[in-house]
């Protein structure tokens, strides 16, 4: 429901803008009526001032009168529908705010909380609740390089740390190497198993840090190959990003790239 109710009021503004464009030229509209005749397949138009009870031709060279008043019957009509629209929209968001069942459990007395089992969460509290869920990690070799990201969490690449600092910082939750089943009892681990919002549905990144390297390709394609085979697919549930040794990972790009898929 918070989406619809973010869909209303992303409406709400572009409506205000159409409504403050169609005032400008209603301001500039002229005034008088128009009168269209169709006679054989042919458009003429006539024109009626404020001042006269008749109308008279309009001849080609004044076409552009007959279509500032059919735009300005338009705009009239489509200020008061507008209008209209928003008043409804406000109507609903305000009513949504007043019956969310998902505010409920966050403004319930915290101390109050830990004893209720609340069938419908805030985002927000989904959220923390499933970044605490407990999940088996992919354990590291014993040489293995150390390396950290803000969070604290150990990772496997300067990449990967640049990517779940990103994530982080963009306020958008995710875990790092949670295992996963596949069909056929077959176990992976993710790179980033990400929960988009607000759909509260997980998703999938991986990193593919060697496109130089032909044998990594070839894993990476089969473990491309394991999500498709488990109805997971690349740009709905799976999302890729990639380097090679002469073109690192872009971090303008990877910003733009969860930005778009994950917050707008």
């Amino acid at each position: 429901m918070k989406g619809l109710k973010n869909k209303y009021q992303n409406e709400i503004i572009i409506l205000n803008e159409m409504i403050s464009q169609a005032e400008k030229r209603l301001k500039k509209a002229p005034d008088g009526k128009l009168k269209i005749v169709n006679k054989k397949g042919k458009l003429l138009y006539y024109y009626r001032s404020k001042e006269d009870n008749i109308y008279r031709y309009l001849k080609k060279a004044e076409h552009k009168l007959a279509q500032e008043i059919a735009q300005r019957d338009y705009d009239n009509k489509f200020v008061k529908l507008a209008n209209e629209r928003i008043k409804f929209l406000e109507k609903f968001c305000e009513k949504e705010e007043k019956t969310s069942l998902k505010s409920l459990y966050s403004n319930t007395c915290v101390h109050r909380r830990n004893l209720i089992d609340a069938p419908v969460l805030s985002d927000e509290e989904y959220i923390v609740r499933w970044q605490e869920e407990e999940y088996n990690k992919k354990s590291f070799g014993e040489f293995s390089t150390e390396i950290y990201t803000d969070r604290g969490e150990r990772v496997r690449s300067k990449s990967e740390k640049i990517i779940a600092d990103k994530l982080n910082n963009l306020g958008i939750p995710y875990k790092y190497e949670c295992a996963k089943i596949l069909k056929g009892n077959i176990k992976i681990h993710p790179d980033f198993t990400i929960l988009k919002m607000p759909e509260r549905k997980e998703v999938y990144l991986e990193h593919l840090g060697m496109m130089d390297d032909s044998k990594y390709v070839e894993s990476a394609m089969d473990r491309i190959k394991n999500y498709e085979e488990n109805g997971i697919y690349l740009g709905k549930e799976l999302y890729i990003t990639y380097e090679t040794s002469r073109r690192p990972l872009n971090t303008k790009v990877l910003d733009d790239f969860l930005k778009n898929v994950f917050i707008e």
